[in-house]
C-alpha cells in the first residue's frame, strides 16, 4: 500500500532478497530524483513496489536497528479493515521500506550513499521544502537519510545538508528535529561535528545544540545537560578545535553555502555558527530590536573574544580553500558525489512502470488543473468549467471508465484536503449538469455529491458563525485528545442546541423549538432569523439594509465553489443532498441577494459584461429566483450591473431603468390610474436600492441627475451627506471620551492641563507615585468593597479617567475619586490593568464652566449620540452656536473619523458640490472636522487642476 500523497507516475519494482534488483532500483530512483523527473507539482511521484505480498519485521531480524526504526515509523491506516496486520507493505511509506531492505546488505552501502546524495542534491538545488512533498505532512527523502545516518553515522552530514535553509517550519516542522534526534545518542564525535558544519538551516543547527531559536529567552543549561556544548568541547583541547576547523574546510570544499533566499543574505555563515554555539553560554533575546551582534561577539569564545576567533577562523578556512567562503566550489565537487558513470547506472536496470493515470495524458492534465483550482483557484468561472469539460468530452469513453475510479471515487485511499474535495465537487456538479443521468459519469457524480456536498458546505458555513465547529464538538467527548477548560466546554454545550436546530432544519425543512415542530413557513422564518443572529459580520455594512457577512465575503476561497455546487445540485431532486443544499442556498439568497447573485453569475458570464446580453442575464436571474432570490434582489442585481458598467447615454435599457427608478417615490399624477403592477415595481425598486452599496447608490443618483438635468436632486444628495457624516461619527473611537474632550478644550485654549495616558505611566514615575500613594482620598459613600468596584470598572472594557487639581504642592481628586480610592486600597495587582486608566491634572485656572460642562456631559447616557446629533443639526442648519464649534474642535478624533471608511462607502468630496447651498455653507464652517476639511481640500485641488 502506498501512503504517498499523489498517485505514482513511476513505480520501481524490486525483489527484497535480490541485491542486484535493489541496486538497480537505487540507481533508477537516484536518476529520477537527480533529473527532477520524479516530481510533479511539488510532490514526489515515485513509489517502490516489492515483488512479494508480505514483508514482516522478522525479515529484518538480522539488523535490530532497522527493525526498531521501522517499528517507530509505521503509517497504519486504521480505516483499512482489509489490511493484514504486521505486513509492513501496508504500514510503511514505500521509500522507507525500500531503503530498509537496501540497508540490510553491506555490499549496497555505496549505492545507498549515492541515492542519498541525489536526494540531498535535489533538495539543495530546490532550496524550498514546499517543492519536496511526499505525503501531505512530510517531505520525500527524510526517512532514507535518517535511517542511513543511524546505521552509518559517517553519513550524518548528508542528513544535515538535506535540511535546507528555506524550510517551511509551519507546515513541515518535524524534519528540523531529525538532526538532533540522530546525534543525541552519539554526543560530540567527528561525525556529529561534521554534520553540524554541513547544516545550513539555523533552526536545525540550534535544535542540534540543544535549544530552540523560536524561544524569546534561552536559559543557560546546566553543564551536565549540555550534551552538544561545542565551546566547552573546543576549550578541552586544541585538537578538538582543529578538527572543527578542518571539517569546515572540507565542508566548504565539498558543499557550497546555501543562502536562505535571494532577499535575505548572510555575509559570513561562520558568524552565525559561532553565535549559535555561544547562546548556550551567553543567552540573549533573539527578538530584541536593541540586540547588538557586534557587542555580543566581544564575549569570550575559547581563549579570545568571539570577534577575534571569527576573524581567525574565516581567514584559516579561506586560505585553505583558496577562495572566499561564499564562492562556489568547482562544478564537480558540489557534494563530493560518489562517481558512477551513466553506463554503470544502466546496468541491471530496474523495472519501472507508469501509474495508471499516466497512461492517459488528458487525465493527468485534468487532475493537475483540478488540484491547482482547488488549492489556488478563487472562483468557479465559465471558462474554467468549459476547459474541464472539454477534456472529458474529448476523451469520453476513457472518462466513463476512469473518472469514477479516480477523481469521483469516494473510497479513494488518501484523505485529501477539503480544498481538493471541493474541487472534485465542482467537477461532479459540472458532470451532472452536462452528462446524461443514466451513464456512469453522472451516477458517480451523484454519489460523490451525496457523500460530500452538504458536509463541506456546512463546514464552510460554520466557520463564519459563532456556533461551534465539529472539532470543538468532538472535544466534548470523554476520551477527547483535545481537552478544554470547563468554561469552554460550557460555552460550546450552550450553543449546541442552536446548531442542532439549524442542522435539523437544513436536513428536513422543519425547525424545532422545545420539541415543537414548526410549520413550513414558521420554520423558514425562524431559521433565517437564527442564521442572522449567529453569523459573523464585518464592522462596516454595505448599506442600511445589507450587512457585510463574513461567510459571503471575498476572503474564503471555498464558499463560491460550494455555492455553485449547491446551485447545480439543488436542481436535481433525485439527489439525496438536493433539498438540503437548496435550503442553504435559499438562506444565502435571503441574507445577501446581490452578493450571492454576483458569486454565482461568474459561471454564466461568457461576455466581458453580463449586460452585453441582457436576455441571457435575465434567464440566469429567473433561475436564481426559483432558488430563493427575491424580486427586489433581482432588480438590485440588474441595477448594480448597469450602474457599474454602462453609460447612461449609450444604453437604452439603463435609461428606462433610471426613469423608473427616479419616479419610484413620485406621487401618481392627478386623474391617472397606476396599475397594481406599476405600484409593485415602484416599491420593489425602492427596496432594491437599499440592497446596493452606498457608493453605487450615489452612482445611480449621479447618472439620474445627468439624464434629468432639469430635476432637483439636492435633497437626495443632502441625505447622503448627512448619512455619511452620521455613520462616520458612530465608528469606534470617532468621538473622544468626555474627559478627553475636556482635556482637549483646555489645551486648545492654552490653559494648563497635564495628561498622562495609560501607556505613558513609565515616563512619569514621580507623578504616578504622588497620585497613587500621596494623594488622600476619602472613602466614597455607598461603596462597600474596593475590590468589587475596581473589578467592575476594569471589566467594563471602557477607558477610565481620574481628574485631579493641582493646589500648591498637593493634588486634589475631582473626578474618578472612587476608582482612585479603590486603587489606593491595593486592589490593582495586575500591571496590565493600567492599560485602561488615564490621568488628567488641571489647576485653579480651569474655568468652572468647563468643569461643570464636563460633569454634565459625563452624565449623558450616550456622548457619541450627543455629539453626532449636534453636528448633524449644525450642518443641516438647525442650530447655530459656539457650543457646537467646541464639540467640532475638541470631541472628534481625526484618526477614528478618517481611517475606518468602508470600501462600499461614499467619499464626501464626491457628494458635497451636489448638495443644497445651506449644507455646502455649513460644511465649510465645519473645517475643524478633519474629514470634512480634507473633502473640501480635495475638491479645491481638483478645481485648480481643471481650471
Amino acid at each position: 500500500m502506498a501512503f504517498e500523497a499523489k498517485e505514482a507516475k513511476y513505480i520501481i519494482s524490486y525483489c527484497p532478497t535480490d541485491v542486484a534488483s535493489i541496486r538497480a532500483a537505487l540507481r533508477a530512483y537516484g536518476e529520477l530524483i537527480a533529473t527532477g523527473k520524479g516530481f510533479e507539482f511539488d510532490f514526489c511521484v515515485v513509489v517502490f513496489a516489492p515483488d512479494v505480498d508480505v514483508i514482516s519485521l522478522d525479515f529484518f531480524q538480522s539488523q535490530a536497528t532497522i527493525a526498531q526504526f521501522l517499528e517507530q515509523n509505521r503509517c497504519i491506516n486504521e480505516e483499512d479493515d482489509a489490511a493484514e496486520p504486521g505486513n509492513l507493505i501496508n504500514e510503511t511509506l514505500t521509500e522507507t521500506l525500500f531503503f530498509a531492505c537496501a540497508l540490510l546488505y553491506p555490499e549496497l552501502k555505496d549505492d545507498v550513499k549515492q541515492a542519498c546524495e541525489d536526494i540531498v542534491s535535489f533538495a539543495r538545488e530546490t532550496n524550498n521544502s514546499e517543492e519536496m512533498w511526499l505525503t501531505y505532512e512530510a517531505p520525500f527523502g527524510q526517512t532514507p537519510l535518517l535511517l542511513t545516518a543511524t546505521l552509518y553515522p559517517e553519513y550524518g552530514y548528508l542528513l544535515a545538508g538535506y535540511l535546507i535553509p528555506y524550510w517551511d517550519d509551519e507546515h513541515m516542522p518535524e524534519p528540523l528535529s531529525l538532526l538532533e534526534q540522530w546525534r543525541t545518542p552519539l554526543g560530540i564525535t567527528a561525525d556529529t561535528l561534521k554534520a553540524f558544519c554541513y547544516c545550513d538551516n539555523s533552526a536545525a543547527r540550534a535544535l542540534m545544540l540543544g535549544y530552540d531559536v523560536e524561544c524569546e529567552e534561552v536559559k543557560p543549561l546546566a553543564a551536565a545537560e549540555r550534551s552538544f556544548d561545542l565551546i566547552s568541547f573546543f576549550r578541552e583541547s586544541d585538537s578538538n578545535y582543529q578538527l572543527f576547523k578542518d571539517l569546515l574546510v572540507e565542508r566548504f570544499q565539498q558543499q557550497a553555502f546555501l543562502q536562505y533566499s535571494s532577499n535575505l543574505l548572510t555575509d559570513n555563515p561562520l558568524q552565525n555558527m559561532l553565535m549559535d554555539m555561544m547562546l548556550l553560554h551567553y543567552p540573549y533575546n533573539s527578538w530584541d530590536d536593541d540586540f547588538d551582534p557586534d557587542l555580543y561577539l566581544t564575549q569570550q569564545f575559547i581563549d579570545s573574544s568571539a570577534e577575534v576567533a571569527l576573524l581567525e577562523l574565516t581567514t584559516y578556512v579561506e586560505q585553505q580553500l583558496g577562495r572566499g567562503l561564499l564562492d562556489a566550489p568547482q562544478p564537480d565537487t558540489r557534494l563530493g558525489k560518489t562517481t558512477t558513470d551513466s553506463c554503470a547506472r544502466a546496468d541491471n536496470s530496474a523495472n519501472i512502470t507508469l501509474g495508471e493515470s499516466y497512461h492517459h495524458e488528458w487525465l493527468r492534465t485534468l487532475t493537475r488543473e483540478l488540484e491547482s483550482f482547488g488549492l489556488y483557484g478563487d472562483n468557479v468561472e465559465h471558462g474554467g468549467l468549459s476547459r474541464f469539460y472539454k477534456l472529458i468530452a474529448n476523451n469520453h469513453d476513457e472518462a466513463l471508465a476512469l473518472l469514477p475510479k479516480t477523481l469521483l471515487n469516494i473510497e479513494y485511499a488518501e484523505a485529501p484536503y477539503d480544498e481538493l474535495i471541493v474541487a472534485s465537487l465542482v467537477l461532479a456538479a459540472l458532470i451532472l449538469q452536462r452528462e446524461p443521468h443514466d451513464n456512469a459519469l453522472a451516477k458517480a457524480a451523484a454519489v460523490y455529491l451525496d457523500a460530500y456536498a452538504v458536509e463541506q458546505l456546512l463546514k464552510d458555513l460554520w466557520q463564519s458563525t459563532d456556533l461551534p465547529q465539529q472539532y470543538l464538538v468532538d472535544s466534548l467527548q470523554p476520551n477527547s485528545s483535545m481537552p478544554l477548560s470547563p468554561s469552554c466546554q460550557q460555552e460550546i454545550a450552550a450553543k449546541l442546541p442552536a446548531k442542532s436546530a439549524l442542522c435539523h432544519y437544513i436536513e428536513t425543512g422543519r425547525y424545532t423549538i422545545d420539541d415543537e415542530v414548526l410549520s413550513q413557513k414558521a420554520s423558514d422564518d425562524v431559521a433565517l432569523s437564527a442564521m442572522r443572529s449567529h453569523l459573523t459580520y464585518e464592522s462596516d455594512d454595505i448599506s442600511a439594509q445589507q450587512p457585510q457577512i463574513c461567510w459571503l465575503g471575498s476572503v474564503r476561497e471555498n464558499t463560491q465553489k460550494l455555492l455553485y455546487v449547491a446551485h447545480i445540485a439543488a436542481q436535481y431532486p433525485q439527489l439525496g443532498c438536493a433539498a438540503a443544499l437548496g435550503r442553504v442556498l435559499k438562506l444565502a439568497f435571503e441574507l445577501a441577494p446581490v452578493r450571492v447573485g454576483l458569486l454565482l453569475s461568474k459561471v454564466y458570464q461568457e461576455d466581458e459584461y453580463l449586460t452585453d446580453d441582457h436576455d441571457r442575464m435575465q434567464q440566469m436571474l429567473d433561475l436564481f429566483m426559483q432558488q430563493g432570490l427575491s424580486e427586489a434582489g433581482c432588480w438590485a442585481f440588474i441595477m448594480e450591473q448597469y450602474a457599474r458598467y454602462e453609460d447612461v447615454d449609450e444604453e437604452p435599457r439603463y435609461v428606462q431603468l433610471l426613469t423608473d427608478w427616479v419616479t419610484r417615490n413620485h406621487p401618481a399624477p392627478k386623474n391617472t390610474f397606476l396599475s397594481t403592477q406599476k405600484v409593485k415595481k415602484r416599491k420593489t425598486l425602492e427596496a432594491a436600492t437599499h440592497l446596493l452599496p452606498r457608493s453605487l447608490q450615489l452612482t445611480l443618483l449621479n447618472d439620474a441627475a445627468e439624464l434629468f438635468p432639469e430635476s432637483d436632486f439636492c435633497s437626495d444628495y443632502d441625505q447622503i451627506l448627512l448619512d455619511t457624516v452620521s455613520r462616520a461619527l458612530q465608528r469606534e473611537d470617532a468621538v473622544y471620551d468626555v474627559p478627553v474632550y475636556f482635556k482637549n478644550r483646555l489645551i486648545n485654549q492654552q490653559l494648563y492641563c497635564e495628561y498622562i495616558a495609560n501607556y505613558e505611566w513609565h515616563l512619569h514615575p514621580a507623578r504616578i507615585e504622588q497620585i497613587l500613594q500621596h494623594t488622600p482620598v476619602a472613602k466614597p459613600d455607598n461603596l462597600s468593597s474596593a475590590a468589587t468596584y475596581y473589578q467592575q470598572a476594569i471589566d467594563s472594557k471602557r477607558r477610565q479617567y481620574i481628574i485631579l487639581q493641582q493646589q500648591d504642592e498637593k493634588l486634589v481628586p475631582m473626578f474618578g475619586t472612587a476608582l482612585l480610592w479603590a486603587i489606593q486600597q491595593g486592589v490593582m495587582q495586575n500591571s496590565t490593568d493600567q492599560a485602561s486608566i488615564n490621568f488628567i491634572i488641571i489647576d485653579r485656572h480651569c474655568p468652572q464652566a468647563y468643569y461643570e460642562e464636563m460633569l454634565q456631559l459625563a452624565s449623558e447616557a450616550d456622548f457619541v449620540h450627543y455629539v453626532r446629533q449636534h453636528v448633524l443639526d449644525f450642518i443641516s442648519g438647525a442650530v447655530i452656536g459656539d457650543d457646537v464649534q467646541h464639540l467640532l474642535r475638541n470631541a472628534i478624533n481625526p484618526r477614528g473619523f478618517l481611517e475606518s471608511r468602508s470600501y462600499h462607502d461614499v467619499e464626501l468630496s464626491d457628494v458635497l458640490l451636489s448638495t443644497s447651498p445651506t449644507l455646502q455653507h455649513n460644511t465649510r464652517r465645519c473645517s475643524t472636522i478633519p474629514y470634512v476639511c480634507s473633502a473640501w481640500c480635495r475638491i479645491n485641488a481638483y478645481s485648480s487642476i481643471w481650471n
